[in-house]
């Protein structure tokens, strides 16, 4: 079975128009999406990655950040735990998906604390009630209100292949997901830096990650 309670920070991809603008406008303040669209994209950001090896999985330090990208949106992703620096290419018009924090439980028949989707949706809500010092920014400005930026989708359907970095057995998963989710417009042609982190005090979990962008 996969892990009840993962943790982690990432990217995704949608059906959704774009359009770029300029290093001005991010100066004074980062554009992004409605909230209302990270539900639908931190499901697909899941399948997204756990559709992809270990061995070439980009939430592993040194592989490449542009794996199985597609789509109007390019993910990026954070860590296990722990401080990330990153360099990564994305081309120009692309938006930005990523979770500054999140957590994915999956039903399991076979355990009474997790058989069924009202208990892991609270055990996934429960676990990111607790994250604290949020942070997410862009070329130096902060994302404001990020309390507003949290998505709970309804369960969806994940299907896991042999090779994942859970190690869970091949097959089709329920699962539910939280999280507090960035989804950003494209970023002007050339050099960016995003930056984003959380805590979890009571699994002594800290994510602190920076990407060097390159928008070409």
């Amino acid at each position: 079975m996969i892990k009840s309670i993962l943790i982690i920070t990432i990217l995704i991809s949608s059906s959704l128009l774009v359009v770029p603008i300029s290093t001005a406008v991010y100066a004074a303040s980062p554009q992004l999406f409605p909230s209302s669209v990270n539900k639908a994209l931190s499901i697909k950001w899941w399948q997204w990655l756990l559709s992809i090896p270990p061995d070439n999985n980009p939430i592993l330090d040194d592989h490449p950040c542009n794996v199985k990208q597609s789509g109007p949106f390019f993910y990026l992703v954070g860590s296990f735990g722990g401080s990330a620096e990153r360099q990564c290419t994305i081309p120009t018009g692309k938006s930005i998906f990523f979770p500054i924090v999140n957590v994915i439980v999956t039903l399991d028949k076979n355990d009474p604390t997790s058989d069924t989707i009202p208990k892991i949706k609270k055990i996934a809500s429960d676990f990111i009630n607790q994250a604290t010092d949020l942070k997410a920014s862009v070329d130096g400005v902060s994302i404001k209100n990020i309390g507003t930026l949290r998505a709970q989708p309804p369960a969806f359907k994940l299907k896991v292949p042999d090779q994942n970095l859970f190690g869970a057995p091949a097959g089709t998963y329920v699962a539910v997901s939280d999280g507090f989710w960035v989804a950003l417009k494209p970023l002007s042609v050339g050099q960016h830096t995003i930056h984003f982190g959380a805590e979890i005090p009571s699994n002594n979990f800290k994510v602190d990650v920076t990407y060097h962008i390159t928008v070409q």
